[in-house]
Protein backbone atom coordinates (compact mmCIF):
# COMPACT_ATOMS: atom_id res chain seq x y z
CA UNK A 1 0.00 0.00 0.00
CA UNK A 2 1.62 3.21 -1.03
CA UNK A 3 1.09 6.79 0.37
CA UNK A 4 -0.58 9.37 -1.83
CA UNK A 5 0.82 12.91 -2.12
CA UNK A 6 -1.25 15.70 -1.72
CA UNK A 7 -1.79 17.81 -4.65
CA UNK A 8 0.64 21.02 -4.91
CA UNK A 9 -1.81 23.99 -5.70
CA UNK A 10 -0.22 25.49 -8.54
CA UNK A 11 -0.65 29.26 -9.40
CA UNK A 12 -2.03 29.66 -6.12
CA UNK A 13 -0.01 32.73 -4.01
CA UNK A 14 0.09 32.70 -0.40
CA UNK A 15 1.29 36.25 0.66
CA UNK A 16 2.07 36.44 4.27
CA UNK A 17 -0.13 39.32 5.80
CA UNK A 18 0.86 42.58 8.40
CA UNK A 19 -0.06 40.83 11.56
CA UNK A 20 2.61 37.33 10.46
CA UNK A 21 5.33 40.03 8.98
CA UNK A 22 5.24 41.18 12.64
CA UNK A 23 4.80 38.08 14.50
CA UNK A 24 7.89 37.01 12.57
CA UNK A 25 10.30 39.95 12.65
CA UNK A 26 10.12 39.61 16.73
CA UNK A 27 11.71 35.99 15.91
CA UNK A 28 15.87 36.35 16.80
CA UNK A 29 16.22 33.62 13.91
CA UNK A 30 14.98 35.68 11.24
CA UNK A 31 17.32 38.29 9.38
CA UNK A 32 14.19 40.05 7.16
CA UNK A 33 10.51 39.40 6.47
CA UNK A 34 9.08 40.49 3.25
CA UNK A 35 5.25 39.44 2.39
CA UNK A 36 6.97 36.53 -0.07
CA UNK A 37 10.17 35.91 1.77
CA UNK A 38 11.48 34.77 5.00
CA UNK A 39 15.21 35.32 5.34
CA UNK A 40 16.53 33.48 8.46
CA UNK A 41 20.05 33.94 10.11
CA UNK A 42 22.64 30.67 9.75
CA UNK A 43 22.81 30.14 12.88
Amino acid sequence: MTKKKPKAYRGVQSYLTEEQISVLSKNPNIIKVTSRQVHYTQT
